[in-house]
């Protein structure tokens, strides 16, 4: 064969390649922890609201486990899965819970407009998602909807998290991302262990 065929041939591999290795990236390269350029800030409560669902996976995948805050941590609810106009269920929830307050023991109790109800406490276990060390936000089981959630928290950034959210009894299905946002500077807390037995 010819030298020319040779030499089309190889650049046509090196092409292929660098589409599938620019393609295979981790989404979490191209989101930026700040500065400029043309990437996506991530650095804000607001910063993950840009963000779609395989996005906010990704970056939630290779985040880290970080410490619990310490105090109020704003919090909103960016994925709903299996709900009809998920959009417009997003926006009564944003209305009605505003976050959470964690002391630091690892106790949390959910803000909701004009009161605070429903509270638990903080462990550290592996997550549904990906079988990587999480911290856990469990309920009790016998209060109404929350007590089947799981949340699944960890930090992705500076004050920010993410929590991927799934129901407790198998099997175990997927129900939606909240991001969270500590007020700058906040103290935290030591990573609690799960509970014995």
């Amino acid at each position: 064969m010819s030298y020319t065929f040779w030499r089309y041939g190889l650049l046509a591999f090196c092409g292929l390649f660098v589409v599938a290795t620019v393609g295979s990236a981790s989404i979490r390269d191209r989101l930026r922890r700040g500065g400029g350029g043309g990437e996506i800030v991530v650095d804000s409560l607001d910063s993950l609201k840009r963000l779609n669902r395989e996005q906010l996976e990704s970056l939630y995948s290779q985040g880290e486990l970080g410490e619990l805050p310490v105090g109020f941590v704003k919090g909103e609810v960016l994925v709903l899965t299996e709900m009809a106009l998920p959009r417009a269920n997003r926006n009564t929830t944003k209305l009605i819970w505003r976050g959470k307050h964690f002391n630091d023991e690892g106790d949390f109790i959910n803000q909701f407009t004009g009161f605070r109800a429903v509270h638990s406490r903080a462990y550290v276990d592996n997550s549904f998602f990906d079988n990587k060390p999480s911290h856990i936000l469990e309920y009790p089981t016998n209060i109404p909807f929350f007590g089947n959630m799981r949340d699944e928290l960890r930090q992705v950034g500076p004050d920010l998290y993410l929590s991927v959210v799934f129901e407790r009894s198998p099997p175990n299905k997927f129900r939606g991302i909240i991001g969270l946002e500590a007020e700058p500077g906040r103290r935290s807390v030591r990573r609690i262990p799960p509970p014995r037995g």
